[in-house]
C-alpha cells in the first residue's frame, strides 16, 4: 500500500532529522549516465521532496533540462555540476538562491546558441 505524498514525505523528513530537502532517487549525479541523461535526471528531480521539487518548478528546470539536451550539452554540464560540492557545508542556502536564480536568468534571456559557442565552454572546461 502506497502512503499518500503528505504521509509519505512527514515520515521522510523524521527519518533525515527534520531536513525538508531531500531525494530518495536511487540515481544522483554520477548515475544517471550519458545514454538517456535527460530522461534520467528529471526522475531524479521527480525524487526530491516537494518543496525542493517547487524550486525546480519556479526556476522551469525542466525547460532548461530540455534545451541543454536540445543543443547536446546536458552530458556535459551535469557532469560539471557533479564535480562541484554544493552541500550545505560548502555553500548557503542564500548562495545556492542566486546561483539558481542567476542560471534561471542566463537560460531564459541567453539563446542557446550564444551559450554554446560562448559561456558554456568556459564552465564546461572550469
Amino acid at each position: 500500500m502506497k502512503l499518500p505524498e503528505e504521509a509519505e514525505e512527514k515520515l521522510l523528513i523524521r527519518a533525515t532529522g527534520g531536513l525538508s530537502f531531500f531525494n530518495i532517487s536511487k540515481m544522483d549525479l554520477s548515475k544517471l549516465g550519458e545514454s538517456g541523461i535527460k530522461d534520467n535526471l528529471e526522475s531524479n528531480i521527480q525524487g526530491f521532496s516537494k518543496d525542493a521539487r517547487e524550486i525546480f518548478e519556479y526556476f522551469n528546470f525542466t525547460e532548461f533540462i530540455g534545451q541543454l539536451n536540445d543543443a547536446n550539452l546536458l552530458y556535459k554540464v551535469v557532469q560539471n555540476v557533479r564535480q562541484t560540492d554544493l552541500s550545505p557545508k560548502a555553500i548557503t542556502n542564500h548562495e545556492m538562491g542566486w546561483f539558481l536564480k542567476s542560471l534561471s536568468v542566463v537560460l531564459q534571456r541567453v539563446p542557446m546558441k550564444l551559450l554554446e559557442s560562448t559561456l558554456l565552454p568556459g564552465i564546461l572546461c572550469a
